[in-house]
């Protein structure tokens, strides 16, 4: 793989840009051709902008169904995401930026090769027209070249999220913010459904590898938590309110009362009424 050798500092953007570019860092960009990649599964904790210069290959993300991707082709490929090439071309050319501390989630069903990889095609060649100028700027070796190319590379993220009205969004700068924010998540959301699934992509990854990290930050497992803080937030309301367990249950986050019921005496060895009588004569 060639790849240019610049190493960038994180920059940040005064109050009246997006917050969501404050932690921005652009990593490495490279040019890929097709007899230097390595066939192997690939996993980066930065997210990849790949554009497809010519040639030919097909991409596997996450272990879904090969998908082919051709020329001009772009692919987002979001942190901690497995993904690898196969059938490739000859004359296949890549060209990659590569960022930390971003995400992108994506609601157009037809573009998404799994929950953390996307695919778009570059209709009008705007993309190949970004990237020529990201390329032509940090190869002129001029003064203040990086934060030029670091501008540059915000102006087609930006410009990304408004043709394909994708969301970008500030991502974690490491996992044990990750998971912290993860949390913060779940203490604010408790009373609403919430998946697996939905967590992972609350922080740009996949959610076998969000489980994993949730407990080895915080010591049990995401929907354990998240079990465990709606009961403690029903025995509050058992002992401090008079609502009904059928009222109780949903203001916690559960949709059926039995199921809550069962789920508490599970947990504390009595059911709720069991519970609050005890909590009177306390």
């Amino acid at each position: 793989m060639e790849r240019l050798s610049f190493e960038y500092s994180e920059r940040y953007f005064n109050k009246s840009s997006s917050d969501l570019f404050q932690r921005f860092k652009l990593i490495y960009l490279s040019v890929v051709s097709g007899k230097n990649i390595l066939h192997k599964i690939f996993k980066d904790d930065f997210i990849k902008f790949i554009y497809v210069e010519k040639g030919s290959c097909s991409i596997s993300c996450e272990n879904n169904q090969d998908v082919e991707i051709t020329s001009e082709d772009v692919i987002v490929i979001n942190s901690n995401s497995k993904y690898f090439y196969k059938n490739i071309s000859d004359d296949l050319l890549l060209t990659v930026v590569a960022c930390e501390n971003i995400g992108v989630k994506v609601s157009d069903v037809n573009s998404v090769l799994n929950g953390n990889c996307f695919m778009f095609h570059d209709n009008d060649k705007a993309f190949k027209g970004h990237f020529k100028l990201i390329f032509k700027e940090i190869s002129s070796e001029k003064d203040y070249a990086s934060v030029i190319t670091n501008l540059k590379v915000v102006e087609m993220i930006v410009d990304f999220l408004r043709r394909y009205h994708v969301n970008v969004e500030a991502k974690c700068g490491n996992m044990k913010l990750a998971m912290a924010s993860a949390k913060e998540y779940l203490d604010n959301n408790y009373k609403k459904k919430i998946t697996l699934e939905e967590l992972a992509n609350h922080c740009f990854i996949s959610k076998y590898y969000f489980s994993r990290q949730f407990k080895k930050f915080l010591g049990i497992p995401a929907m354990v938590y998240l079990k465990k803080l709606r009961l403690d937030k029903a025995k509050r309301l058992l002992e401090n309110t008079s609502f009904t367990v059928k009222v109780i249950a949903e203001q916690v986050g559960f949709e059926d009362e039995l199921y809550f019921s069962k789920t508490f005496k599970s947990s504390e060895g009595l059911n709720p009424i069991e519970f609050r009588a005890l909590s009177k004569v306390k």
